[in-house]
């Protein structure tokens, strides 16, 4: 589609730049919508001006475009010296995909430039966008084909790999706009247009913003980090990862805070390492830690204790990299303080489901129990779940440091005077284990739900259901827990 330029409108052959009055702005334009071009062309012969008021909203040239009267937009084309005016309805005519009126608007005097490629692009339309990129177009400004690609716009590829090939000293901007599209693809999940951008010469390892964000450093990314940030799996297995190129435990590490495992487990099976830290430690399983807290949050925030069940994507995660073998070895005070504050916003349970995780696969070592079990309030906090504590060998650390603070809770409730000068916390705690409880009531004059609650009062361990049975048939006992300090 080829475009001649016309000459520039002369003084003899154009209508003047006056400023029309309101009513006779209004007129000319009622001319043009009603398309009575030999009405218009002899209010041109006569010396009227073509310029209407700012209030009236289209200019008679934008008229023209508007109802397609070909005739009419080559009239005043022709006599318009406002080059604003041509531009305007030069934008006009792109956004109508309007291939006869372009070109002759272009002959004119219109300037190609003064219409973003990017609403060129959107069109769709091959002729179009051939003929602006043919015409020198700005490839560059507002990364025309990033906003083209990411919305979808088949008809932009082709051009772009010919104008790429043709136009060495644009190669690499171009380049950066086709990868920003891969990464916005990468992170939306689309396997469609990934491959079509793929196929079209993008990097899937290349840094850089994604998508139409903002051109910070802090924030590049590639679109494999994306993919395995936003667990797309099928994209990962289109990028063809292997552990020569790839840097597997990072991207195991952004599989972690992902929304689904299904990336986590892929990643394994290619041979990622999920132990990465100096200390010998597991980044993704500390990250998969720190989201528990951030599951299934909507935009109105999560209210009360998070369950089990909302954190079970979480749990699942940690399940999968503890059965290969990731180590948590915090690397600071800060990281274990915020594991333990995000199990105190959990319901105990949910404790107990990842210690059900981490004792069986040995995932921290002793001193690392330690460190989680120092605060008093994380020992009060798991407190109900003795049964399970004992179970799974946690009791010693869940009775607090060693010394004269062992068994102590801090921040446990007050006990009455009047009741520990009632009952004898040392005679009782020996009855207790040496006597069922229910001979024992005669002894206090009381029921046996009135005296079990009167050592859960006092602090006093009781033995757990089943303790007599065992004991009569020979079964081996647990420890009996120590008597526990009072404040």
């Amino acid at each position: 589609m080829s475009v001649t330029k016309y000459p520039s409108p002369t003084a003899s052959n154009a209508a003047t730049s006056q400023v029309l009055t309101i009513e006779e702005g209004k007129e000319l334009v009622r001319l043009c919508r009603t398309g009575r071009l030999y009405e218009v062309d002899a209010w041109i012969a006569s010396g009227k001006s073509l310029s209407v008021p700012s209030t009236i909203r289209k200019t008679p040239l934008q008229v023209a475009v508007e109802i397609g009267f070909h005739s009419l937009v080559r009239l005043l084309a022709r006599n318009d010296r406002d080059v604003t005016n041509l531009n305007q309805a030069l934008s006009d005519a792109v956004a109508l995909r309007n291939l006869d009126t372009v070109p002759l608007l272009l002959e004119h005097g219109a300037d190609l430039k003064s219409v973003p490629l990017a609403d060129v692009l959107l069109t769709w339309e091959p002729k179009l966008i051939q003929l602006f990129l043919d015409g020198g177009a700005d490839v560059l400004e507002g990364l025309p084909f990033t906003v083209a690609f990411c919305a979808k716009v088949r008809t932009a590829l082709r051009p772009f790999i010919n104008f790429k090939q043709s136009h060495s000293e644009f190669e690499f901007q171009l380049q950066e706009q086709l990868e920003r599209a891969l990464r916005h693809f990468a992170r939306e999940g689309d396997l469609k247009w990934v491959s079509l951008l793929l196929w079209a010469g993008a990097d899937p390892r290349s840094i850089g913003p994604s998508g139409m964000d903002e051109d910070d450093p802090e924030i590049y990314v590639s679109a494999i980090e994306q993919a395995a940030a936003s667990s797309h799996v099928e994209i990962l297995k289109k990028f063809k990862l292997n552990l020569e190129r790839d840097d597997m435990s990072r991207l195991l590490c952004e599989a972690s805070f992902g929304q689904s495992s299904d990336v986590l487990v892929y990643l394994l099976e290619l041979g990622a390492r999920p132990n990465d830290r100096p200390n010998g430690g597991s980044s993704s399983l500390s990250r998969c830690l720190n989201f528990m807290r951030f599951e299934r949050i909507g935009i109105h925030g999560f209210a009360g204790k998070r369950t089990v069940y909302s954190v079970s994507e979480s749990l699942r995660k940690i399940r999968i990299l503890a059965e290969h073998k990731a180590i948590w070895n915090p690397d600071d005070a800060y990281e274990m303080n915020s594991v333990r504050r995000t199990l105190l916003e959990c319901e105990p349970e949910v404790s107990i489901a990842l210690f059900k995780i981490f004792v069986p696969n040995a995932v921290c070592s002793q001193d690392t129990w330690k460190s989680l079990f120092l605060s008093a309030r994380f020992r009060q906090h798991l407190e109900k779940e003795s049964w399970w504590l004992t179970r799974l060998k946690l009791r010693d650390f869940a009775e607090g440091p060693p010394g004269k603070s062992k068994g102590r809770l801090a921040s446990s409730p007050r006990i009455s005077r009047q009741l520990l000068a009632r009952y004898d916390r040392e005679q009782l705690y020996r009855q207790v284990w040496e006597q069922p409880m229910q001979k024992l009531v005669k002894e206090y004059g009381i029921s046996d739900v009135a005296l079990s609650k009167t050592c859960r009062k006092l602090r006093v361990p009781v033995p757990g259901r089943g303790f007599w049975a065992k004991k009569d048939a020979g079964v081996p006992l647990p420890k009996r827990p120590e008597l526990p300090e009072l404040d």
